[in-house]
């Protein structure tokens, strides 16, 4: 039995496409509150007067969820306890080796924008056991793990850890043990 586990910051968006006329509607009693969207979106009664019922529901692609890559989130490569490896998230993307030490690839993630919508991307920061992934294998060639890279919010963000794929197969996360950080919201 081998293991990936996913230690640190992670986030979970929602692409939303609201139509402009609901967005409108929505903005101005933004503005009469004086209230943030990170508040509003996030509020159920607040989308009811919308006939919203839920934030989840403004989504068409539903929730994604991707890894952030930095110095302080970490990535441990495990056959039952005994470590195989352990690194730096912000490793995967190579810039300060010559050469990279896991094979990447890059996820095209863009959604196009409806014509008559407000895109508004929807964003919940999380920390702990992000993602663990487990799998069984005779042997494990780390050359054969590629882990996905996507830009989740383009030009706001850096590439994110989206995914894993052993073999050409997409791993399944079995399980994530993460505390709530807070909520944004980003305008499009």
């Amino acid at each position: 039995m081998y293991f990936v586990n996913l230690f640190g910051i992670g986030i979970r968006y929602w692409n939303c496409d609201i139509p402009l006329t609901i967005y409108t509607e929505m903005d101005k009693v933004r503005k009469n509150l004086d209230a943030k969207w990170e508040t509003l979106l996030f509020d159920t009664e607040f989308l009811s007067s919308f006939n919203i019922s839920h934030w989840q529901k403004l989504s068409e692609t539903g929730e994604r969820r991707a890894f952030s890559l930095t110095r302080d989130n970490r990535v441990e490569i495990k056959q039952k306890s005994k470590f195989i490896d352990k690194f730096k998230s912000i490793d995967l993307l190579g810039q300060e080796t010559l050469f990279p030490k896991y094979s990447t690839s890059i996820k095209q993630d863009h959604v196009p924008l409806k014509d008559g919508h407000q895109r508004i991307i929807l964003v919940q920061y999380e920390t702990g056991l992000f993602n663990k992934y487990e799998f069984n294998t005779p042997s494990l060639q780390l050359d054969n793990l590629c882990f996905t890279l996507v830009d989740p919010i383009p030009g706001k963000t850096q590439q994110w850890l989206s995914g894993i794929e052993l073999n050409g197969l997409l791993l399944k996360s079995t399980q994530n043990d993460v505390l709530f950080r807070g909520s944004t919201v980003y305008l499009f």
